[in-house]
């Protein structure tokens, strides 16, 4: 089996916000927590207690150095396994590998869709009780 990875891959275990899109397509981004497991110049691996829906994810990861950025990511691979959840006691994990499309300012980010899409998202996260349930919130 060929390594097709182009940067090298550091153990790492920190928190990831990740917003994705709706399955129905609707303007409401769904935002779900999750941790790394690894991490390099192109891309991670996460660890998620909830199935991310199919489509754009975009990720605020918890280090000094990407914060106040946004990381557009495409998922390369996906996979599911039982054992202990991060925000929770037991159930299926399901874990993503994916690619670093775009780093962006996250101000610039809410810009060019108009609104305070990421702060307004995670604001309802964390005012949710239980981490491990997505929250949907409203866009306009």
């Amino acid at each position: 089996m060929s390594n097709l990875r182009s940067h090298s891959r550091a153990t790492l275990r920190t928190l990831v916000t990740v917003l994705a899109d709706t399955p129905s397509g609707a303007a409401k981004p769904m935002v779900f927590k999750a941790w790394t497991e690894d991490i390099s110049a192109s891309g991670m691996q996460f660890v998620c207690d909830s199935e991310l829906p199919p489509g754009d994810l975009f990720v605020s990861i918890l280090l000094p150095e990407l914060e106040g950025r946004i990381v557009a990511c495409e998922v390369v691979r996906f996979g599911q396994r039982e054992g202990r959840g991060h925000f929770r006691k037991s159930g299926p994990q399901y874990f993503y590998g994916v690619r670093f499309q775009q780093i962006r300012d996250l101000r610039e980010f809410e810009a060019s869709v108009g609104q305070d899409l990421w702060s307004s998202a995670v604001r309802a996260e964390d005012q949710d009780e239980a981490h491990h349930h997505p929250a949907e919130v409203a866009i306009g």
